[in-house]
């Protein structure tokens, strides 16, 4: 009898645990508001740099799809992602064109609600390179940490000078060394032609040039 009872005991602890568990894929309903966007406003250019999207939360939400396309019909978005912040910023290069992007909010079993009404942002290159690694007053320890320079890229540039100084005014014997580069990223400073400094510091205590073809002087 009591091996019956402990037996119709777990029996039953079993069915109430799995009521429990129904009971809560049950409450999980898609949030029924969209989300409102942030940034970047609508329209804007945000220049070289991939943005960093923000909206706003939704009731009900866990997670938020976004979805960045080339088309205003998102049939084949380039990015696709599920986040459970009120932010995201594309890793990858995104084209230089007119792009559009929207949120969704998710409830925890991946119900989509509905999509904010779509956003656009233009990526134009400028003619001034944008830097990237390394960011700006960035400590590296040697010979542990690899100094790996990189920029965006300028439309109509054949070519890249790059110098490196201990100061962003570039004056007197600050330059240590300078070279010209044909990519968009550089492993380290190796010696090179010396070349004249022209134009202006970008504020990271480093000067970078495109150049667009043609004799250098």
């Amino acid at each position: 009898m009591r091996y019956r009872m402990l037996r119709f005991g777990l029996a039953a602890a079993f069915v109430a645990s799995m009521m429990v568990v129904q009971a809560g894929q049950a409450l999980a309903t898609a949030p029924t508001l969209a989300p409102t966007l942030l940034s970047p406003t609508n329209n804007a250019d945000v220049g070289n740099a991939n943005p960093t999207l923000s909206w706003s939360a939704v009731g009900g939400a866990t997670m938020y799809r976004v979805q960045i396309a080339t088309s205003n019909t998102f049939t084949s978005p380039i990015y696709n992602v599920e986040t459970h912040a009120l932010q995201a910023t594309p890793q990858n290069l995104l084209p230089f064109t007119t792009l559009y992007w929207r949120v969704a909010g998710e409830d925890s079993s991946s119900n989509l609600g509905p999509w904010a009404n779509a956003w656009q942002f233009t990526k134009s290159l400028s003619t001034t390179p944008v830097t990237l690694t390394p960011t700006n007053a960035t400590t590296l320890v040697f010979p542990t940490d690899p100094v790996v320079f990189s920029w965006q890229p300028v439309a109509g540039a054949v070519s890249y000078t790059l110098q490196i100084g201990n100061s962003n005014t570039f004056t007197g014997y600050a330059v240590v060394d300078a070279m010209e580069l044909p990519d968009l990223m550089a492993g380290h400073a190796p010696a090179g032609k010396p070349r004249r400094r022209r134009g202006r510091s970008d504020g990271h205590g480093l000067f970078v040039e495109s150049r667009s073809g043609g004799r250098h002087v």
